[in-house]
């Protein structure tokens, strides 16, 4: 289920006639795919930050030492983050593949 017909179908008591397992099974990938849209924002802003610093480096003008540690920070978040969607991202392909193959 994407955002808009999953919020649909909870809000509107589409899921009352499923069973309380059922339910949990489609919940689990909806609450990771909420973390994975809300870590790939954070990701974006780090990217941003990161490609902005890396440009400011090659910039004949000298980073000062707060400009240079903003810039090491914005690279490591990046990288965890960057880490942390594909794990998200491994765990969604699992729960989807199980209801996949429990629907077949």
């Amino acid at each position: 289920m994407n955002d808009s017909s999953s919020n649909t179908a909870f809000s509107t008591g589409a899921v009352g006639p499923m069973g309380y397992d059922q339910v949990r099974r489609y919940s689990q990938p909806y609450g990771l795919r909420q973390l994975f849209n809300s870590s790939m924002d954070h990701y974006l802003e780090s990217r941003r930050d990161m490609y902005a610093f890396l440009t400011r480096v090659n910039l004949p003008d000298k980073l000062s030492a707060t400009e240079f540690e903003d810039g090491k920070r914005a690279i490591a978040s990046e990288m965890v983050t960057g880490q942390f969607l594909r794990e998200i991202g491994e765990a969604l392909k699992g729960s989807y593949g199980k209801i996949q193959a429990e629907g077949d």
